[in-house]
């Protein structure tokens, strides 16, 4: 395995109500299998965010991993292992890069690693106040208490912040939201007036010897999430950019 993996990470961004998507968008963009999918989605809403999200993941995965370069969006197929995590084919074969992909209010954001073997999550939530009660069922203690020392405009953001970690973390495990979120925790999150960038410490207390890398950045209204486990290294994080196509 390289020591410093690189992750790749692109958003996709539509309309409200998936405003510039339509279903040409998909017959154009997705596989036979994924078309069937698209076709059973009942929820105007759900089936946009999918959609973009799948655009998402194949302009990311056209875009940084060589043998894919000029590929049509319709040989590739972004499906799903029985836990949900997601994974690419083409025509029809399984590719070997870890991939994740969240949408999140007309926004969808996916990353890749061309690093076989490392568990990779990321999530995208937009910033909003929750009650009470909410972190009391999903945050561990010692995360209610990082809560307690928050200035009070400050706590839909650090809130959603732990959250959108919490999230990517049991994605990185490939379980998604069918386990606890209290099995995963946010120990301490980066300076939040940087730009860019910031790091997390993060744990499992079940899985005492895992390394983890976590990080997090503001995108708008949105906090965006990004965790791995299994790399040796420090891992480098590359932007392709949304109008150019370019690594940034």
């Amino acid at each position: 395995m390289h020591d410093n993996p690189i992750i790749y990470w692109y958003l996709g961004e539509a309309g409200p109500e998936g405003a510039g998507l339509t279903t040409d968008s998909a017959v154009q963009c997705l596989s036979t299998e994924e078309l069937r999918r698209f076709d059973q989605l009942r929820f105007p809403k759900r089936s946009y965010e999918w959609l973009l999200g799948r655009i998402t993941a194949k302009t990311l995965l056209r875009r940084c991993v060589p043998e894919l370069d000029g590929i049509e969006f319709r040989c590739l197929t972004i499906a799903n292992h029985p836990q949900g995590a997601p994974y690419a084919l083409l025509n029809g074969d399984p590719l070997p890069y870890p991939l994740s992909i969240t949408h999140r209010a007309g926004l969808a954001a996916a990353a890749v690693t061309t690093s076989p073997g490392i568990g990779l999550g990321i999530d995208l939530e937009w910033v909003e106040e929750r009650d009470a009660s909410f972190y009391t069922d999903y945050f561990t203690p010692g995360e209610s208490r990082v809560l307690t020392e928050v200035a009070s405009g400050e706590l839909a953001s650090i809130g959603t912040l732990i959250w959108s970690a919490k999230e990517a973390m049991l994605k990185a495990l490939g379980q998604g939201l069918r386990v606890d979120t209290r099995s995963v925790e946010v120990l301490r999150i980066g300076n939040i007036s940087n730009q860019g960038w910031k790091e997390l410490e993060l744990m499992a207390p079940g899985m005492p010897d895992t390394l983890w890398h976590g990080y997090w950045r503001r995108v708008e209204n949105h906090i965006c999430t990004v965790v791995l486990i299994g790399a040796a290294g420090q891992p480098v994080l590359r932007k392709v950019d949304r109008v150019t196509g370019e690594l940034l």
